[in-house]
């Protein structure tokens, strides 16, 4: 088990809650744009707030109590890969003005997938192998995901939105490349809080300037 520290833990709930916060503007966002997928939307979000909720509990217990419950911690990339395929599915359908009209089939094809591949390796190896599946799985579907709100924001001359999502993605890159070092250093641990909270705080304002441009525009549609 990793030494933490107690200022480590806390920092750790930021990049938590804003990439809660700034994801809660996109669900509203797209569910604006198309209502019958708002439950699928804000659920997909649920997924993905509980996952960092729980990874950065974990860590607070750890340093409080030193106990380690390793069900919180081994959730993160299963529960977070789960919310993003849901997200990403969600986003780049909802921007082409299409939903359909019964239970998306692809996402939870998706998701059946990695889960079988996590539990295969799992059960080859016996060790965290099955943690890389996790991490591609969120990797990927956020690269989809990130990508959409990219070509939307500047599609519509939306340029420091798009700038924003740009940076979160690069932060998401930086974050994946850090996760695959098992034994991280004090300073490394810092360094990928520090670029995880910078990236999901890019992802805030980002989904915030994208949610009130969206409402000017169709406030301004409307009066015309």
């Amino acid at each position: 088990m990793k030494d933490y520290t107690l200022s480590l833990a806390l920092v750790d709930f930021l990049p938590v809650l804003f990439s809660g916060w700034g994801l809660c503007f996109v669900a509203r966002w797209l569910s604006a744009i198309q209502p019958a997928a708002k439950n699928w939307v804000f659920g997909s979000i649920v997924f993905i707030f509980a996952a960092g909720l729980m990874k950065a509990s974990w860590k607070l217990i750890v340093v409080l109590t030193g106990m380690n419950i390793s069900f919180l911690d081994a959730q993160l990339f299963p529960v977070m890969g789960t919310g993003f395929i849901l997200l990403a599915y969600a986003a780049v359908v909802i921007t082409k003005d299409t939903w359909p009209n019964g239970m998306p089939i692809l996402p939870l094809v998706l998701i059946a997938a990695a889960f079988g591949a996590g539990l295969y390796l799992y059960g080859q190896t016996g060790d965290r192998k099955w943690v890389f599946v996790g991490i591609a799985s969120v990797t990927l579907a956020n690269l989809v995901f990130s990508i959409t709100m990219i070509r939307y924001s500047l599609k519509r001359a939306m340029k420091l939105p798009g700038f924003l999502f740009t940076l979160n993605l690069v932060g998401i890159f930086a974050m994946s490349g850090l996760a695959r070092i098992e034994n991280q250093t004090l300073a490394q641990q810092w360094a990928a809080e520090t670029v995880n909270t910078g990236a999901q705080g890019c992802l805030l304002v980002a989904a915030w300037l994208l949610y009130k441009k969206s409402n000017i525009a169709k406030s301004h549609e409307t009066v015309s």
